[in-house]
């Protein structure tokens, strides 16, 4: 049986970018490494877009580009170092991107990194690259107001 996992080295730097969840997709990867599963492993990278405008389409497909929008703009806000504007704090709240799941000088990029790694997954699996994907998933779901990292196995047939 195939096992596939989805890595990069930019992909982990991202992973590892959330205050909240810190370097817990690199001691994931270190812990496979250490066990030598790596070579068991079937590597697959992220999904990357030729274009800005291919990723907005493949995002807003989910999501309303607002939303997106909203995201990016709270991590300009974050780098830049500056304070949220009444305006801005309104716009984060009517997505929950304020006080439940607070932003981050990369949450926009983190949270595009977890769309890559579930596309790739996920048309791994289609493609029968492999038959179970090994996945590090981690999720910035502010509209919900859920934040949650796991790793878990898909099998494609049951």
């Amino acid at each position: 049986m195939s096992v596939g996992i989805v890595y990069g080295d930019q992909y982990r730097r991202l992973c590892c970018s959330s205050p909240k969840f810190g370097d817990r997709y690199a001691l994931v990867m270190d812990l496979i490494n250490a066990y030598k599963l790596i070579p068991e492993l079937s590597r697959v990278p992220p999904l990357q877009w030729d274009s800005p405008n291919r990723m907005y389409e493949a995002v807003t497909t989910f999501h309303s580009k607002e939303y997106v929008d909203a995201l990016k703009k709270l991590q300009m806000l974050h780098i830049e170092e500056k304070e949220l504007t009444a305006d801005d704090e309104l716009l984060m709240d009517s997505f929950s991107l304020n006080y439940d799941c607070p932003g981050f000088p990369s949450v926009f990029d983190y949270s595009l990194a977890a769309v890559q790694g579930s596309l790739a997954a996920a048309n791994a699996l289609i493609c029968r690259h492999c038959e179970v994907k090994l996945f590090t998933l981690f999720i910035f779901r502010a509209k919900v107001s859920i934040e949650y990292y796991n790793t878990f196995v898909v099998p494609t047939s049951y």
